[in-house]
């Protein structure tokens, strides 16, 4: 696993989708599988499997909230873990991680970095940009790694060149209330292209294969 570079931590573009009659392979809406038990005590987490490993261009946005852990250490934490989910789930705490992210409310600070199952490396440090409120977060693939964005306002980017190994996200103590059925599909003639959309919120993942052309 290699990093290439950190950039300070601190424009989250709107995804925009136009009409579109979906097939199966180009979009899909599910609900979220149930939470269960997370590393940390008090609190509850999700792995969110893909349709495929991730590429450049690709796009996560999760719509949620600061979870309900009644510890002290106020804190979510989310992860691009490497490999397949079934062998993940068993070994939370161990699996390797292609970007960490966590925001500790408790602390004031947020901090990147990767797992290599032992140990955290190249670990980047800001002031925590997370509040009670709802947010919206994206994470983009690029050329080297996963740019990161938090409603609408850029916060870094993470160095990374093994993000072709992750199929899934793993989210703690991240609630996305199930509030509302799928309302972002796609609205066009036609998808076109192979990127990925994934967005988590409202109880439900959507994924979205390819774009619409204007």
């Amino acid at each position: 696993m290699k990093i290439l570079s950190i950039s300070a931590f601190f424009v989250l573009l709107p995804v925009v989708f136009c009409h579109y009659k979906h097939a199966e392979k180009d979009y899909s809406c599910r609900k979220l599988s149930p939470l269960s038990k997370g590393y940390h005590p008090d609190m509850m987490s999700r792995f969110v499997e893909f349709k495929r490993e991730l590429r450049i261009g690709d796009v996560i946005v999760i719509r949620g909230r600061l979870g309900p852990g009644v510890l002290p250490q106020k804190r979510f934490y989310l992860d691009f873990p490497v490999g397949p989910t079934r062998y993940l789930k068993p070994k939370p705490a161990t699996f390797p991680s292609t970007f960490h992210f966590s925001a500790q409310y408790d602390t004031g600070k947020q901090i990147g970095a990767w797992f290599d199952g032992k140990d955290f490396r190249d670990i980047v440090t800001g002031n925590n940009l997370f509040t009670a409120a709802p947010f919206t977060i994206k994470i983009e693939v690029k050329q080297a790694g996963y740019e990161f964005s938090k409603d609408g306002v850029y916060v870094g980017y993470y160095g990374s060149l093994v993000y072709n190994t992750v199929s899934s996200i793993y989210m703690e103590n991240v609630a996305v209330d199930d509030t509302h059925s799928c309302n972002d599909g796609p609205r066009c003639e036609r998808l076109h292209g192979d990127k990925m959309t994934v967005i988590i919120a409202d109880g439900h993942v959507q994924h979205i294969i390819g774009s619409c052309r204007w």
